[in-house]
């Protein structure tokens, strides 16, 4: 069963990734985070696992094979949303099964 903590929290995180997007539909390289950037911030062996999972995209910045690799910050947040909550959700039916 939520409560209304749990409903709060859902509403700031959902208010968060909204305005992700909005400063991506805005000013779209508000959005590219450069492949060291997004190792800087998340971790690289996080970011190379879902990239691998095939859950996060990359492109480059240009056409030549040394440009720089892109992610989207949108995708790794929404990404990053999507396994706390699924976190929270397995803790809640464990704790609801005890």
């Amino acid at each position: 069963m939520t409560t209304i903590a749990t409903e709060m929290q859902n509403l700031l995180v959902a208010a968060r990734l909204i305005g992700v997007a909005v400063a991506k539909e805005l000013t779209p390289t508000s959005d590219e985070l450069t492949a060291r950037k997004a190792y800087a911030i998340y971790g690289k062996p996080w970011i190379e696992e879902q990239r691998q999972r095939g859950l996060l995209t990359t492109r480059r910045k240009g056409k030549a094979r040394n440009s720089p690799v892109l992610f989207s910050k949108l995708e790794i947040e929404a990404l990053l949303e999507a396994e706390r909550s699924m976190v929270r959700r397995a803790k809640e039916h464990i704790a609801k099964h005890k």
